[in-house]
């Protein structure tokens, strides 16, 4: 392998933390069933990440959320990881509850995509908010295509079934998974 390969084998690690856990809700309730599924789902931070960076270096690892609720163990078992965490005020902004963070992790990916060599953008994420419009996390993976990027998408459900599929992880030099034709 030689400089060049490695370079562009470095993983960019984009978490949609509300999205993810929200995502994983009907899921659980559509696998184990019963009214309280949905409030027991957990989330195995070492395997999701271990999904994202599928073995590959891992260039940045980057989180957004919101508060409330307060969940510093949530926060703590990501920062134990080598995760950077960015939180943000539910209430804040006059935005919608997602947008922020949603928002902040786009403008992440496309500094990512100007300072720095292509690499693999691994977003995980719960939702398809965008991907009809052409806007959202589809616009902004389809911005790093046209750089050289490569994109991995973890999904939820709730996303792989706007763009045709089930939940899925899906790695490509084309978001080919979800790309409209």
């Amino acid at each position: 392998m030689t400089a060049k390969d490695n370079q562009t084998n470095r993983v960019f690690i984009y978490w949609d933390n509300s999205n993810i856990f929200i995502g994983a809700r009907p899921l659980a309730e559509e696998r184990e069933g019963g009214p309280d599924a949905a409030r027991r789902v957990r989330i195995d931070f070492a395997n999701m990440l271990r999904l994202a960076h599928a073995d590959r270096p891992v260039a940045k690892a980057v989180a957004a959320g919101s508060v409330p609720p307060e969940l510093e163990e949530v926060w703590f078992q990501l920062k134990s990881r080598g995760v950077e965490v960015r939180l943000f005020d539910r209430g804040g902004s006059g935005m919608g509850e997602q947008e922020v963070p949603e928002k902040e992790l786009q403008l992440q990916m496309l500094e990512d995509a100007l300072d720095n060599d292509p690499g693999i953008a691994a977003l995980l994420t719960g939702d398809g908010a965008g991907f009809y419009g052409g806007t959202g996390f589809h616009r902004t993976v389809d911005r790093l295509h046209k750089r050289g990027w490569k994109s991995c998408l973890g999904a939820t459900p709730a996303i792989s079934a706007c763009c045709g599929g089930r939940g899925t992880t899906a790695c490509s030099s084309r978001w080919t998974s979800t790309t409209k034709r």
